[in-house]
């Protein structure tokens, strides 16, 4: 990574700390871990620098005339824009940390997401409007099958890589797990175009709108649950999907609500909580789940 994007980061990270004036910028980043050189740079580099910390990460530097500091916030942008920023930036963070050479005993990492060795294939095929063939073998099939796939766009969910699109001969819309895919090959000389119906039905916005994951089969329902102290606190913090609100709260419990499709996944996120969430409506799903926990005692037996 070059020193600019190494510098971009770590001032990034240093002002949502606290305010610093030009001369401190400079001064403390010379002493950055990350700053391999330990090189200061001109005052002249850092007005250059400014510029591009916008454009590349989506934050703008604002200086406070009175105190002569700089400070750093998001401007105002779509969901999607500011995660695409986020991605970006988690990824530059990740560079700059193997830059940095820290000793492996003292980080230990997950494995990489499943399925990213198709990754860059399948978005060259996106982009090229390009058609490929899949060996695909589901967890529900005995033997693989081999179609060819028009790609929409790419999801990453529970550490693991999907593609979105249409399977062109059944003209389906179809989501593939990529760590299920034995081969793949683009079709340098088969293109594809979607029709303006298509082209809606697979904006990934509203693909998977109220969707708690990748599965989307069922119709989105209000759902409200209960969570236990003090495991609430945690919910609080990492919401269990996007539309979370907090209902009403006491110190034993909080009352959440979302706005979700009850499917397998996101029911399955519910039964990992155990004992500390409670589905309070509605009564179908707070039946469904009782159900489902019988089995799992019964199973004990």
């Amino acid at each position: 990574m070059n020193g600019k994007h190494k510098f971009l980061i770590w001032l990034v990270e240093t002002l949502q700390r606290k305010e610093l004036s030009k001369e401190e910028i400079i001064s403390a980043w010379q002493g950055s871990a990350i700053n391999d050189a330990k090189k200061p740079f001109s005052h002249r580099t850092f007005e250059r620098y400014k510029a591009d910390i916008y454009r590349e990460f989506g934050w703008c530097l604002k200086y406070n005339a009175q105190s002569r500091k700089y400070s750093i916030e998001r401007e105002e942008m779509p969901f999607e824009q500011s995660s695409l920023y986020d991605w970006l930036m988690s990824a530059m963070r990740l560079r700059a940390f193997m830059d940095a050479k820290v000793d492996g005993d003292i980080v230990m990492l997950e494995s990489a997401p499943s399925g990213s060795e198709h990754l860059l294939e399948v978005v060259r095929a996106i982009k090229e409007s390009k058609v490929l063939k899949l060996s695909y073998q589901s967890f529900y099939w005995n033997e693989p099958k081999v179609f060819t796939f028009c790609p929409a766009f790419v999801r990453l969910f529970e550490r693991r890589w999907y593609v979105i699109g249409k399977e062109e001969e059944e003209k389906k819309l179809r989501t593939y797990a990529l760590e299920r895919v034995i081969k793949l090959e683009v079709l340098e000389d088969r293109k594809y175009n979607f029709t303006h119906k298509e082209k809606k039905a697979l904006d990934p916005k509203e693909y998977f709108r109220s969707a708690y994951g990748i599965m989307r089969e069922e119709e989105p329902v209000q759902v409200r649950f209960r969570v236990l102290s003090p495991q609430d606190r945690y919910i609080s913090r990492v919401p269990i999907h996007s539309s979370q609100k907090e209902i009403s709260r006491t110190e034993e419990h909080t009352d959440f609500e979302v706005f979700v499709r009850p499917s397998f996944d996101f029911k399955q996120a519910i039964l990992a909580q155990g004992r500390n969430l409670i589905i309070l409506s509605p009564q179908s799903l707070r039946e469904e789940i009782k159900g489902e926990v019988t089995k799992i005692l019964k199973s004990y037996e």
